[in-house]
């Protein structure tokens, strides 16, 4: 409850049509337009698994697609969403679908620029990560309130795990 002041992803500043890049091999759980003034805009959500892993080491781990298994035998997988916002309507035109594979390094969309970004003046992508799959279609809470702070970075890691130290 209360006022969301509490950032949950990183912003990466860009000029509009830079290309962003899949931090890793996966696939497409969503991808979607967010027209709320304020909101995402045009936004994809990659679905990651990697072996036997915490999210502190995921930036060693996150390329290992290996199962671990369970005391009882039971092959398991880690899976992290990563979420790339305020991009531009080329996510859409790419004819990507959910399901579709993903590769590292591969071009998951453009920053977008105010008209289709969410209105942010300022292009830059959103760049979030989930341990928990979203229940809404292209979509993750951007922001928590000072209360829920402890719970949101409990199900929304820090995004330098994945992109390394940025500062």
């Amino acid at each position: 409850g209360g006022k969301r002041t509490v950032h949950l992803g990183i912003d990466l500043s860009a000029p509009i049509g830079t290309p962003v890049h899949a931090i890793s091999d996966g696939i497409v759980h969503s991808l979607g337009y967010n027209a709320d003034h304020g909101d995402y805009g045009f936004v994809v959500i990659i679905e990651h698994s990697w072996g036997n892993t915490s999210p502190s080491n995921l930036t060693s781990r996150i390329d290992d697609a290996s199962d671990y298994s369970t005391p009882d035998g039971t092959a398991v997988k880690n899976r992290v969403w990563a979420l790339y916002g305020h991009l531009d309507r080329s996510v859409l035109r790419r004819k990507r679908r959910t399901g579709d594979p993903v590769r590292k390094g591969e071009i998951v969309g453009r920053v977008g620029g105010p008209h289709e970004n969410g209105g942010w003046k300022a292009p830059h992508v959103h760049f979030q990560l989930s341990v928990h799959e979203p229940n809404q279609p292209h979509d993750m809470p951007g922001a928590s309130s000072v209360k829920d702070r402890t719970a949101a970075l409990l199900q929304y890691p820090d995004p330098r795990y994945v992109l390394g130290p940025l500062y």
